[in-house]
């Protein structure tokens, strides 16, 4: 090869090397002029976050937050625990955690909930891997909820303001436990197609979830000695999707608003879940077209405090129900003694309950199966096996 050749090949390495070396940097000086890329990644300790036990370190994870608005992204939140008064998400931010680790503990006095939507129109907010306790022994307010995520209901509104041409909210709320707040743990209103998948609430003083948007996803969730209803769902939370979800111990605060689930919204499913020990009843349903498959209401009806049971508490109420299907298993634990058994009857339709389907297997009430309301108005069949170990047939 001669030497014009190796100087020619030479000059062309040495070229291309020079434009490699010239694209990369232009292409982080493009990134970072561009709100750092498609998907930035921050963390609160680099914004002055420091996760003591005093500290209030509100300004420093909206920082954290402000910094990737419009362009989305993660923020990271270390192990460790966060005094939080209140923080505003606007869309594509995710709130990431180290799970258990990872403490959002409310200020003191808050008066305000914890964390909240920047506006009724942000979508695509995700919450992941904490926990969020309420201080509500430091609270005077029940309107300090953990988590309160209220959108429009006008999806042009959201399709107008969506960077992605979407009008509906699709929040992710996965894997948080939420303990100890004077308000409700969860409220959630508005546009829907959200998930919420692993949420547990304990002690609050509110309801522990609390529904009030449409066509939303509930997956896994337990809710736990809630003050007022475990899981309500309002009248606006249409087209509701509730899973393997599970309610126990309500009305801790207000045994007259104790039910374990209470659903008055209409279209909505529930499958595979629980209503046990609630100091009201089992799972009441005050709306319309709703279907309940593999349902079991366990031993409600029990004044804790008092220590004595409910005469009417029932594992399932129709309460002016129409059009509603659902199978279950009503069942009290406490069958070995009269004195102790806790849930009066499995079922009771009530307030002109009409058109429903209700295929119920019972074992154990304290009274019976069903007072008689409206029975010609229903199919019911209650298959009850009494202490005795006699089977009846009830219904019609």
């Amino acid at each position: 090869m001669s030497k014009n050749s190796m100087r020619a090949i030479t000059t062309l390495v040495v070229s291309i090397f020079i434009i490699i070396i010239a694209g990369n940097i232009f292409f982080h000086q493009y990134l970072k002029n561009n709100d750092r890329g498609e998907h930035s990644v921050v963390n609160v300790l680099d914004f002055g976050a420091k996760s003591s036990h005093k500290a209030d370190n509100t300004k420093a994870i909206q920082d954290a937050i402000n910094s990737i608005e419009g362009s989305g992204g993660t923020v990271l939140i270390p192990e460790g625990e966060y005094i939080i008064s209140q923080l505003k998400i606007p869309s594509y931010v995710e709130l990431k955690g180290r799970g258990n680790s990872t403490i959002l503990k409310m200020k003191k006095q808050n008066n305000k909930p914890l964390l909240v939507l920047k506006s009724d129109t942000s979508q695509m907010v995700h919450l992941k891997n904490f926990m969020i306790i309420g201080n509500k022994s430091n609270q005077t307010s029940s309107a300090t909820d953990a988590i309160h995520f209220v959108n429009t209901l006008n999806q042009d509104k959201m399709l107008k303001m969506s960077r992605i041409k979407e009008h509906d909210s699709r929040h992710l709320i996965e894997n948080i436990y939420i303990s100890e707040t004077k308000g409700n743990g969860l409220y959630i209103e508005g546009t829907g197609e959200s998930r919420i998948k692993n949420v547990q609430t304990l002690r609050t003083d509110g309801n522990g979830i609390y529904s009030n948007a449409q066509d939303n996803f509930f997956i896994n969730c337990s809710v736990g000695d809630s003050g007022l209803e475990g899981i309500l769902v309002g009248r606006a939370s249409t087209n509701t999707h509730f899973i393997n979800c599970k309610s126990w111990y309500s009305g801790r605060v207000n045994s007259e608003r104790g039910d374990g689930f209470l659903i008055n919204a209409v279209r909505v499913s529930i499958i595979g879940s629980e209503a046990q020990d609630n100091r009201k009843h089992g799972f009441v349903f005050g709306g319309n077209d709703i279907v309940g498959s593999g349902l079991l209401a366990e031993s409600n009806g029990w004044l804790f405090e008092k220590n004595i049971r409910r005469a009417d508490g029932t594992g399932f109420v129709f309460l002016g129900a129409q059009n509603t299907n659902v199978q279950g298993v009503a069942a009290d634990r406490y069958t070995s003694s009269k004195d102790k058994s806790h849930q009066s009857y499995a079922v009771q339709l009530l307030n002109g309950a009409r058109g429903n389907i209700v295929n119920i297997s019972s074992r154990g009430m304290h009274i019976g199966g069903i007072p008689s309301q409206n029975m010609d108005k229903n199919k019911v069949t209650i298959i009850e096996t009494q202490s005795n170990g006699d089977v009846d047939t009830l219904g019609n």
